[in-house]
């Protein structure tokens, strides 16, 4: 979700607005979406089969 959320399609010039912009959305946005992911998550998972 973060990645979605800070780092779609963004380019940042350096490690720290990188880092602070994570932080901003732990912080602040999380709170406010995090009861909404709930239909965001499933057990779907690709089942792989084995080479040998």
């Amino acid at each position: 979700m973060a990645n979605e959320i800070v780092r779609n399609n963004v380019v940042f010039a350096t490690c720290a607005e990188f880092k602070e912009q994570i932080h901003e959305f732990y912080n602040s946005t999380w709170g406010t979406i995090s009861s909404g992911l709930k239909g965001r998550i499933n057990d779907n998972f690709q089942k792989l089969k084995p080479v040998f």
